[in-house]
Order: C-alpha cells, then structure tokens, then sequence
C-alpha cells in the first residue's frame, strides 16, 4: 500500500509530536451536526450526564407540582392569614383590658 507520508522508524514515530501525524478532514455542516448530537449523546449516558439529567427531571417536577398544587392551597392560606390577624388583634385588646403595668393614676381632687 502506497502513501504520500514518509516512512520513518518507531522511534522517531514516538520523538514525533502526535499533531505533526494527524490528519486534517474537512466536514459538512451535516457531518457536524452528527458528530455534536453523538458527543451529546455520550456524554448524557456518562454518570455527569446522568447527575445532570435528574437535576433537570426534579427542577421540571417541582415547577409542575408547584402549579398544581398553588389554586388548591391559596383559599386555606387566605383562611389562615384571617384568622391569625384577627387572634392578634384579640391579644391586643385582651391585653389593653387587663393592663396592670400602667394603671391610670388617682388624682386628689
């Protein structure tokens, strides 16, 4: 088999710098397209990838939960909110009531 590349022994083979043998190809815009889904493709089924893709399956889950469960909850925290105001107001009045740190102060006259 005939090549254009020169013949030379191992040893300057290994001396040699692995760029001075490689071999430039030019690719279509398909080709790569191809090339970047496959090393997409590997790196999702590598354990990064994988780490990955569930970080997005629970962010995605939670925003799906969050929405369905927000009309469900808004009436019971609007409830909730009502009666905490009006049992604080209550312990305001209660207190105003049965204040005895300050006692209005007798007057002589």
């Amino acid at each position: 088999m005939h090549t254009n590349y020169p013949k030379i022994s191992a040893r300057e083979r290994d001396l040699t710098p692995r760029y001075y043998y490689k071999r430039t190809r030019s690719y279509t815009c398909c080709q790569k397209l191809q090339n970047w889904i496959r090393k997409v493709i590997a790196f999702l089924f590598t354990q990064v990838g994988v780490c990955v893709l569930i970080g997005i399956y629970m962010i995605i889950g939670a925003f799906i939960f969050r929405s369905l469960e927000l009309g469900s909850r808004k009436e019971l925290a609007e409830r909730a909110k009502a009666t905490r105001t009006k049992f604080a107001f209550y312990l305001w009045n209660l207190t105003l009531d049965t204040n005895t740190c300050f006692l209005p102060m007798e007057s002589d006259t």
